[in-house]
């Protein structure tokens, strides 16, 4: 049986630990970079350069980080996979200079608001938590290239996700969206969009606006059938539909070049130049 009260203690130790680390008291100078297994193999990877931490990777349980990470000013990549975080301080929003968020499997059930100040933020993975639900503003984080939302209770997304014009690898698998989000259609520069094990009965025609998709994974919904606008995707190389309702597939499909697509029956087909081949 676990010790509750134990557990608290050593995670209270670990934040003073890790606050030592952020005001530059445990780690030595005078290299670019720094690797740090210390205290004890709670701070796996410290990376420091110009005697600033740039990289932080977290192996030790802990349940949130303390207000003073805010002082990591030029932090670049951040990493705090399955340590059992709960929430995240407000004062993550002081991080400016952060480019990488790695925060799956979790135990998060929101984000701060303060989150969507994070104007250099280029990957965010929050992958196999509890999310209900995303900050309206999410928007703002105008570098944003790869977000990852797989395995959480997301039911709608919000309408600012449109503004994520840079974006070019979305995960959305595992979710409880009923609806396809009309607002994708937007992500102009999407090249990997996976939306699978969803509730999903129908794909908009504005799907066509994504004309740099190459992945699109759409298996274990509830489709009856694909828009003809899917034929106006003229770069899309992977499509899966495995295990829908799908029992004929448009003619605008034989107008790309080359297309792998894997349908409910695990059959891979080829078609080349609206010539279709099973192999």
């Amino acid at each position: 049986m676990i010790n509750e009260n134990l557990v608290s203690e050593e995670e209270e130790r670990f934040i003073q630990d890790l606050e030592v680390l952020i005001n530059k008291e445990i780690y030595r100078f005078g290299s670019d970079y720094y690797f740090s297994t210390y205290p004890e193999g709670i701070v796996n990877e410290c990376v420091v350069r110009d005697n600033q931490i740039v990289k932080l990777r977290i192996m030790s349980k802990i349940s949130t980080l303390p207000d003073s990470i805010a002082n990591l000013k030029s932090l670049e990549e951040l990493r705090l996979t399955g340590v059992g975080l709960r929430s995240l301080p407000n004062t993550i929003n002081e991080l400016k200079n952060l480019k990488i968020l790695h925060l799956g499997y979790n135990k998060l059930g929101s984000l701060p608001k303060s989150i969507i100040y994070l104007q250099s933020l280029e990957v965010l993975g929050i992958q196999k938590n509890n999310i209900l639900s995303l900050p309206e503003g999410i928007g703002e984080l105008s570098s944003l290239k790869k977000l990852s939302l797989f395995n959480n209770n997301l039911s709608l997304l919000p309408q600012s996700i449109s503004n994520l014009i840079a974006l070019e690898e979305l995960s959305l698998g595992y979710n409880n969206l009923s609806e396809f989000p009309v607002s994708i259609c937007s992500l102009v520069h999407l090249v990997i969009l996976e939306i699978n094990n969803n509730q999903i009965k129908m794909i908009p025609s504005c799907i066509r606006n994504l004309s740099l998709l190459r992945k699109f994974d759409l298996h274990s919904n509830n489709l009856e059938a694909l828009q003809g606008s899917i034929g106006d995707l003229k770069n899309l190389t992977y499509l899966d539909i495995t295990d829908n309702q799908i029992i004929t597939l448009p003619k605008s499909l034989f107008k790309l070049r080359r297309i792998i697509l894997t349908d409910k029956f695990r059959l891979i087909r080829k078609f080349w130049k609206g010539t279709q081949k099973v192999l």
